[in-house]
């Protein structure tokens, strides 16, 4: 009896604290509905100029209470309550389809660049028009679906435009990371040492780099031409022009990447450290000693004239992309870098020295050059 006395009393007790529960949600549901359905449906921070949903979490709340009550089985619901539940389908579509607009135009916002800003900032403006409706005159108690069509429209199309162009930025950056990768001469791979700069190949290995970097120099101007129309830009602007110096700072950048990876590749190889990297062999042409390549910087097609050329070769790949802004082209820029001819002179004084040496080292066997010069039959 005491048990079921408790039970009774412990009922009494939920169901009273339900009443006043209920009491206290009907007291306050119609003015939570009526003040929040009157609310625009955006907001604006004025100082980050970012946007966001002003659907209240009350009246999210007052749609999860009706759902609840209906499933206990509740009969007096009020009507306030009831008629926005009725809608609740409507007021999902809606606040998904206005998420997904604010995160777009909130992305964009954050994202674009101050280069690209003046691209798109005509375009924004027009944008701004259209959510200042929302922010001001439009509120969650009418029929907006039409217009939250029309908005969610304009910014997805915006937005995947401004995608679209930063892709291709991205695919321009990685074509040129392709360009620095490995130089353009290595050494011959032939034995378990460390071999010769491999010069057997160097045609092939010339054709095969440059076609890949003119190629890759026309899908640059090209996917630069996709952006055009991705902005919705006048090629004459002069938005478009600094734009364009953009890219070209940073086509600069990947072509002084590539150059510079050859370059020091051929100056940390020669050094004392490492394994001889050229070759050059002392032949006796009677009445003279000869280095083959020569070793004579004033003869033509020696050992000097053969890295000024390898270094031409590699400096030449900075020709073959055209200028995207710009009227000097990219060689005569990479020629005029003040630490590409740091490398380069450094590369050339360290030939100088080579070839001094080993003609020092030639003068050694002066001392013995009758052997060679006089008659050998006078001697026998």
């Amino acid at each position: 009896q005491i048990i079921f006395k408790k039970f009774e009393q412990m009922v009494d007790l939920i169901n009273d604290f339900k009443k006043q529960t209920y009491a206290k949600w009907i007291a306050t549901v119609d003015e939570d509905c009526t003040f929040n359905l009157s609310k625009p449906l955006l907001e604006r921070d004025a100082e980050t100029n970012l946007i966001s949903v002003n659907f209240n979490p009350k009246l999210e709340a007052v749609l999860r209470e009706v759902r609840y009550l209906n499933f206990m089985g509740e009969e007096t619901i009020p009507d306030s309550a009831a008629q926005l539940y009725e809608k609740h389908d409507i007021f999902r579509q809606w606040v998904s389809s206005l998420r997904q607009t604010v995160h777009w135009y909130n992305k964009v916002r954050k994202t674009v660049l101050d280069v690209e800003f003046p691209l798109i900032s005509s375009q924004l403006d027009d944008i701004d028009q259209k959510l200042n409706q929302g922010e001001t005159t439009l509120d969650w108690s009418g029929d907006v679906l039409s217009y939250i069509t029309e908005i969610y429209n304009a910014v997805s199309d915006l937005e995947i435009r401004v995608q679209k162009a930063k892709d291709n930025v991205i695919k321009i950056q990685e074509i040129m990371d392709v360009w620095a990768q490995s130089p353009i001469f290595e050494r011959k791979h032939d034995s378990k040492e460390p071999g010769l700069l491999n010069l057997g190949d160097r045609t092939d290995r010339l054709k095969k780099r440059y076609d890949i970097i003119t190629t890759d120099g026309q899908k640059i101007h090209a996917l630069l031409t996709e952006n055009v129309g991705f902005f919705k830009a006048s090629e004459s602007s002069t938005e478009w022009e600094a734009y364009k110096e953009y890219i070209d700072e940073m086509v600069i950048e990947g072509l002084f990447n590539s150059i510079i990876t050859s370059l020091e590749f051929m100056q940390d190889n020669m050094c004392a450290e490492v394994s001889p990297f050229f070759a050059s062999e002392l032949e006796l042409r009677s009445p003279d000693m000869v280095f083959q390549p020569s070793l004579d910087q004033k003869v033509h097609n020696g050992f000097y004239d053969l890295i000024e050329g390898l270094l031409d070769d590699i400096y030449h790949i900075a020709s073959l992309v055209p200028r995207v802004s710009g009227d000097d082209g990219y060689q005569n820029l990479m020629e005029e870098h003040h630490m590409l001819n740091d490398l380069r002179s450094d590369i050339m004084g360290r030939v100088n020295k080579v070839m001094n040496d080993a003609n020092n080292f030639c003068d050694n066997f002066e001392i013995y050059s009758n052997l060679w010069i006089d008659d050998r039959q006078e001697f026998l």
